[in-house]
């Protein structure tokens, strides 16, 4: 057919197309796996990437746990401190609560004492008073008395000599009972004013007492009110302690899963590197193809070129035989064309 015909006419070009076929999906070949390669190499780089992503995202999570971490030391270390000054103010608070307390009973022994002589003054201004009360009875006894001697006088005129007399010891008697009325008087008054000095001092011992037990009270207030921030301080230390150990685990496990993250993302970035030099690898063979293919090429040009020539020659040599055969006589019986095997002219 015509194939064989263009087989027999043009076996090299034929050879050369038949290679160029080969290599042009050859070449189609090394090119989609190229392409895979790349595919790859663009898949690799975006899971590295993703993996980097990953591992900034931990990095910064655990960075910001830390600071978080961090934060909630310097609390526990600032609640450590405001509980150590609470228990110095809780021990001055107990300190100063027992010197209330011991001034409160100082202050209530000093106001049985003034008691005591208030009970003693009393009784003394008591007796001062019996005492007047005694001398005033006599002194008008004495009076009456004297009243009616003097009428005894006035009627017994004989006797007024001792009468007189009489009279005289009786007025001194009565004399004397005053001076002993004014010295009760005055040791009552005396008394009596130290009576009032007694209870001037007991209002002072009063507002001593009410002082210290005011004091007392705000002692025992602050006292207490500092038992409660220490009870409360504890509380919360024992919750920040509790939260920094969740919090240290935390940070172990996110440290844990970030070095996790930092060996996937070197796994990654080394398929990456390795796909990259499969890439390149096929690459350098593809374009080592390539140029194999243009020097092959470029070396089977003449030898294309000359058997086009040698078929146009041959063909106008053929047709030149044609022209010429028809113009000589018939041949004889024993002539036989040439084969095509023979024909010199006919090369590979």
């Amino acid at each position: 057919g015509e194939y064989t015909k263009f087989a027999e006419a043009y076996p090299t070009l034929l050879d050369s197309l038949y290679y160029r076929a080969k290599d042009y999906w050859t070449d189609v070949h090394q090119l989609q796996d190229l392409e895979e390669a790349l595919r790859q190499e663009r898949v690799l780089q975006d899971k590295a990437e993703a993996r980097r992503s990953e591992c900034l995202d931990m990095q910064r999570h655990r960075e910001a746990e830390e600071g978080g971490f961090q934060r909630r030391v310097e609390e526990a270390r600032g609640m450590e401190q405001q509980l150590q000054d609470c228990g110095e103010g809780l021990a001055a608070a107990q300190q100063r609560t027992a010197a209330c307390r011991a001034a409160a009973a100082q202050a209530q022994g000093e106001q049985g004492e003034l008691q005591e002589m208030e009970r003693i003054g009393q009784a003394t201004v008591a007796d001062a008073r019996h005492a007047v009360e005694a001398a005033l009875h006599r002194a008008r006894e004495i009076d009456n008395e004297v009243v009616r001697e003097e009428a005894v006088l006035r009627e017994w005129e004989a006797r007024v000599h001792e009468q007189r007399k009489l009279v005289s010891v009786l007025v001194r008697s009565g004399e004397v009972c005053r001076e002993e009325l004014a010295r009760a008087q005055e040791t009552e008054q005396q008394a009596v004013g130290a009576l009032d000095d007694l209870r001037k001092g007991m209002d002072g011992v009063l507002k001593h007492i009410a002082a210290a037990e005011n004091d007392l009270a705000a002692s025992i207030t602050a006292e207490l009110q500092n038992q409660d921030a220490v009870d409360t301080l504890t509380a919360a230390i024992r919750n920040t302690a509790a939260a920094l150990k969740d919090a240290d685990l935390n940070l172990q496990e996110l440290r844990e899963r970030e070095r996790l993250a930092e060996a996937q993302e070197d796994s990654a970035r080394e398929a990456r590197r390795e796909q990259k030099r499969i890439t390149a690898a096929l690459d350098a063979q593809n374009r080592d193809f390539n140029a194999q293919r243009v020097h092959v090429e470029r070396e089977e040009l003449p030898l294309l070129e000359q058997e086009v020539a040698l078929r146009q020659q041959r063909a106008a040599l053929e047709s030149r035989e044609v022209s010429l055969r028809a113009r000589l006589p018939a041949a004889p019986a024993s002539y036989r064309p040439r084969s095509p095997a023979s024909d010199p002219m006919r090369t590979r």
